[in-house]
């Protein structure tokens, strides 16, 4: 039942995402996938009519006019709601915009085939989790965790063996097994999948990057670990089968060797940061293996390294771009890269306390100040570029309402700011990939 908080009616739910003033629900006994405007209190659904059955792709006319199974994991990204359907054993997506419905993976079948979009196969997918343009699957019947592309839906299996094939093992991927597993979350700090392994009742993380899946200790075993949530530090685990919840598990300590093992012998750059995400440390590596490695070996090195080791919290690293931070425009600068992973703005604090924003076009081209906080009197923090570079993305504080985005267009200069009265501008991605 819709209707304000005090009228509106759920079953089962079993997932929830926040975006913005909405939270989203799986509302898998009512088959059907809500939503709960935060700032109105009035809950409405986006599409299922309360019977299990097959869905349809595309438009959503009328909410209750289509049909869903079992709806039971959500994850969004780039204004698409994907969705885990375990009675189908499919992955959709709903799209917020256009308000439609795309069958994303899966054949239907209880599987585990890795492969594009239809073609693959999975064995009632109950969790997902998205960082960048990967999706994660806790496929539950599978005993297995899957990573699906949303640019081609190419699917992969990174840990399982298969239904029926379960078991307790850590270790190396190829060997490593779970047992049902039922949530999983990103570490927001760290390249690190948590696992909550029910049919074990155990915790468990899979490294990203090639990583090995590892049992976390806890006081006691877990009974019917079902729910995840991972921030500031520690891990909230929803306890199903105990009607209880076990908080503060912290977070393991950043394996700097772990990171090396299963990095390329490709030149690159890569930057150490600290717990608060301050930036430690940017340098240039021939081969990102054997420099980052150097750090971790056990070698002796002076204090000022051992001093920054300690502090380190996680690393990135970009391949094939050994130039991509020289010439930093301000020191002790926080850089920001687009999704191909070229380094385009650099932020930092001046003597004052207050913040400049530079861009620029390319690895070559010369830094452009674009946004000084001393004169504007306006915070902006970068948020992407286009798929082009021809357009920067940034974060803006407005007197009045939500934070907004705008855009800035480096060659014409041409600024797109928050319309005046409120409302912030639109910030999407179109079918071709390009951000509007």
């Amino acid at each position: 039942m819709d209707g304000n908080l005090a009228e509106a009616a759920f079953h089962r739910p079993q997932a929830l995402v926040l975006e913005r003033d909405a939270l989203y629900v799986a509302d898998t006994g009512n088959h059907a996938v809500r939503r709960i405007n935060l700032l109105t209190g009035i809950v409405d659904t986006l599409c299922g009519n309360g019977r299990p059955g097959a869905p349809v792709e595309g438009p959503v006319a009328q909410a209750r006019q289509v049909s869903l199974d079992h709806p039971i994991g959500l994850a969004i990204a780039d204004n698409q709601l994907h969705i885990a359907m375990a009675g189908d054993n499919r992955i959709w997506s709903y799209h917020l915009g256009q308000r439609s419905l795309q069958w994303r993976a899966g054949s239907g079948a209880i599987d585990e085939r890795d492969g594009s979009g239809h073609l693959a196969a999975f064995a009632q997918p109950s969790a997902l989790a998205v960082v960048q343009q990967v999706l994660y699957v806790a496929d539950a019947l599978g005993s297995s965790i899957r990573a699906l592309q949303l640019r081609g839906d190419l699917v992969q299996t990174l840990v399982g063996q298969g239904p029926w094939r379960f078991g307790n093992e850590d270790g190396p991927r190829a060997q490593a097994r779970l047992q049902f597993p039922q949530a999983i979350a990103l570490s927001p700090d760290a390249p690190l999948l948590w696992i909550a392994d029910s049919g074990n009742g155990r915790l468990r993380t899979l490294r990203l990057g090639g990583g090995e899946l590892t049992t976390q200790p806890l006081p006691r075993r877990l009974q019917g670990p079902a729910g995840l949530a991972v921030g500031a530090g520690a891990v909230w685990i929803a306890e199903t089968d105990a009607h209880a919840r076990m908080t503060d598990v912290p977070a393991p300590a950043f394996d700097g060797k772990a990171f090396a093992a299963h990095l390329s012998t490709a030149p690159g750059v890569y930057r150490m940061y600290a717990a608060d995400d301050t930036l430690l440390y940017v340098g240039k590596a021939r081969a990102l293996r054997n420099r980052v490695g150097s750090y971790f070996n056990g070698s002796p090195k002076n204090a000022r390294i051992m001093s920054m080791i300690s502090q380190i919290a996680r690393m990135d690293v970009m391949t094939g771009r050994r130039n991509a931070v020289a010439r930093a425009p301000v020191a002790d600068a926080h850089f920001t890269t687009d999704e191909q992973g070229e380094v385009r703005f650099a932020r930092a604090a001046v003597t004052d306390g207050t913040q400049k924003l530079y861009y620029r076009a390319g690895s070559n081209s010369e830094w452009i100040l674009l946004n000084d906080e001393a004169l504007s009197k306006r915070s902006e923090v970068p948020r992407g570029s286009s798929a082009d570079g021809r357009l920067a993305y940034l974060q803006g504080e407005q007197a009045d309402g939500p934070d907004a985005i705008g855009s800035w267009d480096p060659q014409s200069n041409e600024r797109r700011t928050p319309r005046a009265g409120g409302g912030a501008v639109p910030w999407r991605r179109a079918a071709n990939g390009v951000l509007r």
